[in-house]
């Protein structure tokens, strides 16, 4: 009987030790639990940022879009600029060469009343 007594009492410290630690472990998990809300709002605020930017990024597509079309616009302006600036150039060429051309036919024609001007003279100091 004092063996059983003895044994009772043994059993009895086993689940005293045994219910100290799960009380350590009802702490430990309890600690536990507290962390894992923590992270699961460091998630959300994590989750909440991420949208933020999602949103900033399509933002700046659009914007980078609407200035690639403008850039592509500008471009295309540009090139009709260009063209309509190198016309003129080619038209104010072909009037310069025309102007150039009737200068010369002008000289030719100064030169050739000059000869007959002193031709004529020439010929009325003969006369005389």
């Amino acid at each position: 009987m004092s063996q059983i007594l003895k044994e009772v009492q043994s059993l009895g410290v086993e689940v005293g030790s045994i219910k100290e630690n799960v009380g350590s472990l009802q702490e430990e998990v309890g600690s536990i639990k507290k962390d894992v809300g923590s992270l699961h709002e460091e998630v959300g605020f994590i989750k909440k940022d991420v949208g933020s930017l999602q949103d900033e990024v399509g933002s700046i597509k659009k914007n980078v879009g609407s200035l690639q079309e403008e850039v592509a616009s500008m471009k295309e302006e540009n090139e009709k600029r260009f063209n309509q600036l190198e016309q003129s150039v080619r038209e104010v060429n072909e009037t310069v060469k025309n102007i150039e051309r009737k200068q010369e036919n002008q000289e030719e024609v100064i030169d050739l009343l000059s000869r007959r001007s002193i031709e004529l003279e020439v010929g009325l100091k003969k006369v005389r």
